[in-house]
């Protein structure tokens, strides 16, 4: 490794703790491991508030800018948080019941993994490889932007990388190892190479360098049986494969990856948890069905923030403990309070996308900070939206159509990062300019930021995307706007039918906010337009006012 950490930098030395539980009692793997939590000390531990105060909104725009990106760190412990943090826990000591550093199965797995290598197989030396890789795995797998990762790091930092064993002739244990896919994916070598570093990364003095080679020189099977054996030889807790969706599957790739993932899974004992998004399923051959949502018990799918639709305190759901929390971190010279009307309009942007709703936040307040009104409103978030969300647009419009099929079209759409927020807002208060002017094909945003343009004068989402996929393809236009004119175009082409699809959306508002929706559920409804405009809090109150 080029890493220059020691070969201990890493490391404790074991303090045990004796087990109550039964099938824990006597394993030196699990004594070492930090006490069971309740789920009020979770809560301490997951929580993560910037430190405000509400005297920061005097200082100047400057300090109030920065002050703002201390949002990206904050988590404030749902039950979702509380259920994962119970999971890991236990699938951790569960993993380690029946192996120990003085146990005739780990010898016996030393063994056969030995006679693998010779026979040239991963782990079985008759080379039965394949196993059931859902014995001992789980899976947490959900919307992209929820903090699947952020949180599942948090929940880790918990457990000491290593811990060593001198009273067991100086054996080592590495609670966990986290493994993320890189954006251009990752084949089973490429996996168990990244194992085979990381384990020397925390430790270098676990085997003989020369013993465990981890160039790309080696057979494929030489490689992931290095692996197993360095996962076996440190005791490793979990591995936690990230970005499952990003691995290369394609011909044998996926059965070759899984045979290192069953390897550790099933013959040595180590749990595998995989992350990602709806797009690891058709990998991990899973579905949304009921009770096939997880591979493991405790993993619930973390699907989008779902809302009671009730601002009663006592019966709120997840958005409404979200959106209550970050409310009051508001570094604005005038304080909103949260309203009703203000977290349905926060949520029928974001759809509870925890990710888009804090960027929303902060870009609300930047643009308050920039243009002097120094206040939230409905306008402001609206106009926020549309000026620095563009590429997310389709994703949001898919989530508040239901449609499940253009939300697997959208699951990698590039992630709106705090810098292109300020540079947009700056820009805005410093002469005009289009930020999707420097897009061009090629870019991974180009489509989308077509697509996007599109759902925005009315096309249905999987119509936008299958426009824009087309004319990116053809790589004819310079830009987005002439992709925009190249798609209406074919369009008009394809379509000679009186009333097509797009036709009719057009006609339909995509925003729940829009007040064209109170036409036509009075329309539907049988009531008055008023009744619904009022619904949709879109009428002041003036007798509160006056009372």
């Amino acid at each position: 490794m080029d890493s220059t950490n020691g070969p201990r930098d890493h490391s404790v030395t074991a303090r045990y703790i004796e087990q109550e539980i039964p099938q824990y009692k006597g394993n030196p793997l699990i004594e070492a491991l930090p006490p069971l939590w309740d789920i009020d000390k979770w809560c301490e531990f997951l929580l993560q508030m910037p430190e405000f105060d509400p005297e920061q909104r005097k200082w100047p725009a400057g300090q109030r800018l920065c002050m703002l990106e201390s949002l990206l760190n904050f988590l404030v412990p749902l039950d979702r948080h509380i259920r994962l943090a119970c999971a890991v826990d236990c699938i951790i000591r569960e993993g380690y019941v029946g192996r120990g550093p003085r146990t005739a199965h780990h010898v016996t797995v030393l063994q056969q993994l030995y006679e693998a290598k010779q026979s040239g197989h991963v782990l079985r030396p008759d080379g039965k490889d394949e196993q059931d890789y859902a014995q001992r795995s789980s899976s947490l797998i959900g919307v992209s932007g929820m903090g699947k990762t952020s949180s599942l790091k948090k929940i880790l930092k918990r457990y000491f990388r290593v811990i060593e064993h001198p009273d067991f002739d100086g054996h080592i244990q590495i609670p966990w190892l986290h493994i993320e896919a890189p954006p251009d994916g990752m084949n089973a070598k490429e996996l168990a190479l990244s194992i085979c570093r990381q384990i020397y990364h925390l430790r270098k003095d676990i085997a003989p360098l020369k013993e465990f080679p981890f160039h790309g020189y080696q057979t494929e099977p030489a490689i992931m049986n290095n692996a197993a054996r360095l996962m076996h030889l440190a005791h490793v807790g979990l591995l936690v494969v990230d970005e499952i969706h990003r691995l290369k599957s394609i011909g044998t790739g996926k059965s070759k990856l899984l045979n290192l993932l069953v390897a550790a899974s099933n013959e040595l004992g180590i749990p595998v948890l995989f992350v990602g998004t709806s797009k690891s399923l058709k990998l991990l051959g899973l579905d949304f069905s009921p009770g096939r949502r997880s591979v493991g018990s405790g993993f619930m799918p973390w699907n989008v923030l779902e809302t009671s639709r009730n601002f009663d305190p006592t019966s709120r759901g997840e958005w409404e403990h979200f959106i209550t929390a970050i409310w009051k971190l508001q570094w604005l010279r005038t304080f909103t309070p949260l309203t009703e009307g203000l977290s349905k309009t926060m949520f029928a942007y974001s759809q509870g996308i925890v990710d888009i709703a804090l960027k929303l936040f902060m870009a609300v307040q930047q643009d308050a900070i920039f243009d002097e009104s120094e206040a939230i409103t409905a306008q402001g978030i609206k106009n926020a939206w549309e000026r620095h969300f563009v590429l997310v647009h389709p994703m949001i419009a898919a989530l508040e159509a239901g449609d499940l099929k253009a939300l697997e079209t959208y699951g990698d759409i590039a992630p709106i990062t705090i810098s292109s927020l300020s540079a947009e807002a700056r820009s805005l208060y410093h002469g005009p300019r289009d930020p999707l002017a420097s897009l061009r094909p090629g870019d991974a945003r180009f489509a989308p930021a077509i697509a996007a343009e599109l759902v925005n004068r009315g096309f249905s989402v999987q119509c936008a995307f299958d426009r824009a996929t087309q004319v990116a393809a053809q790589e004819k236009t310079r830009d987005v706007k002439e992709g925009v004119k190249a798609a209406f175009t074919c369009h008009s082409r394809s379509g000679k039918r009186k009333y097509s699809e797009d036709s009719i959306a057009a006609k339909s508002p995509s925003s729940p906010a829009d007040y064209r929706n109170a036409i036509l559920a009075a329309k539907e409804e049988g009531c008055t337009i008023f009744s619904k405009l009022c619904d949709m809090g879109a009428v002041f109150d003036f007798d509160a006012l006056l009372e």
